[in-house]
């Protein structure tokens, strides 16, 4: 009877940690679920050979400067990393930054066309003292098409071209190609002989160098994005001359695509403001008797600007993709968190702008 009782109550302890787990189970699948993608936008190539390039959005158009960690809390704190694991947020800011890689990388290809049309495609270019133009071009393009093989290839290729199976250097699969950081491979892998380096480069060039220049060509035919560019300024104290907050947005241009406020192209005078070397805050005016309570649940203020950029091509001195900028509208909207969820106010370009 002891037996039988011992028996069921092992039977019990069992069954409420089978529950346990399947329920855990279960609130983690929900939570990976809650993540989503539904703040990004896909580029994709006509190739299975390439990855998926997946970029943040607001509103529907990329998003410039300052990118949503998905895991930073409106008192500054951060969410647990088990709870970040948990909900896949490791994994997709891991795709979201290996992407603007590639995205930048992407855009240098189609801008290098003409560097390109010198890439030796046979043998691998070497660093000299003294170069004929079309040789530094083809060293250029080398150079370039490493990194962009190493951003967009699929696992298979990544496999295929950039691992010594020798020594067993790497072995992606679909489940850990975006666990850790990934530096940039060598053709063939590390320890590769030069016969393998330079079967890994040819093939890859025989094989899949056109579909890359066409997926890098079919990017924003008209040379024009249309985005939004977040800042970011740390919540100072209250003037009371101004009647406001002195917001920073020089200081926080912490940009994945380099966008400054001397690449404005300014319509009006009262956006000229802006670009002035001299100016780095404007003022978000508010009342006292509402600055108090404002400034005790703000910290950090998020200020978005809606802009079309225009890609002038590359810099050839520092392989940058150069470009400007243009405000598309006369209104900042301010938030106080990075999922730019509720908008808290807004400050107008207009005469009425003051900057310091």
């Amino acid at each position: 009877m002891i037996h039988i009782k011992k028996l069921k109550v092992l039977f019990v302890i069992q069954f409420v940690m089978f529950y346990g787990i399947a329920n855990a189970q279960t609130d983690t699948t929900d939570a990976i679920k809650k993540i989503g993608y539904n703040d990004t936008k896909t580029f994709k190539s006509t190739s299975q050979n390439h990855i998926p390039l997946v970029l943040q959005t607001h509103n529907g158009l990329l998003r410039f400067g300052k990118q949503n960690s998905y895991s930073l809390l409106p008192d500054g704190s951060h969410l647990s990393h088990k709870i970040v694991q948990a909900q896949g947020i490791d994994i997709k800011n891991a795709k979201l930054s290996e992407s603007r890689q590639a995205f930048i990388q992407l855009l240098r290809m189609k801008y290098m066309a003409e560097v390109y049309k010198d890439l030796d495609k046979e043998s691998f270019t070497v660093q000299a003292s003294s170069m004929y133009k079309n040789e530094k071009n083809s060293l250029q393009a080398q150079n370039q098409l490493l990194k962009l093989a190493n951003a967009v290839s699929s696992v298979r290729l990544i496999n295929k071209y950039f691992c010594n199976p020798k020594i067993n250097d790497c072995n992606y699969t679909p489940e850990n190609f975006y666990r850790g950081t990934r530096h940039l491979l060598p053709w063939g892998g590390q320890g590769a002989n030069e016969f393998r380096k330079l079967n890994s480069y040819t093939s890859y060039v025989s094989q899949h160098l056109e579909p890359l220049k066409n997926w890098s060509t079919s990017l924003f035919t008209n040379n024009t994005i249309d985005a939004y560019m977040v800042l970011t300024s740390r919540l100072g104290t209250y003037d009371f001359k101004n009647k406001g907050f002195w917001l920073s947005f020089h200081s926080s241009q912490s940009s994945w695509f380099s966008l400054r406020f001397y690449n404005l192209a300014p319509n009006t005078a009262n956006e000229r403001k802006l670009t002035s070397s001299n100016v780095s805050s404007i003022l978000y005016k508010m009342p006292a008797n509402n600055a108090e309570q404002f400034s005790e649940k703000t910290r950090v203020i998020y200020m978005v600007f809606k802009i079309k950029v225009l890609l002038k091509g590359i810099d050839p001195y520092r392989e940058a993709i150069k470009s400007s900028f243009s405000l598309e509208n006369s209104t900042i909207e301010l938030y106080d968190t990075e999922d730019l969820k509720t908008k808290i106010g807004e400050i107008s370009i207009d005469e009425n702008l003051s900057v310091k």
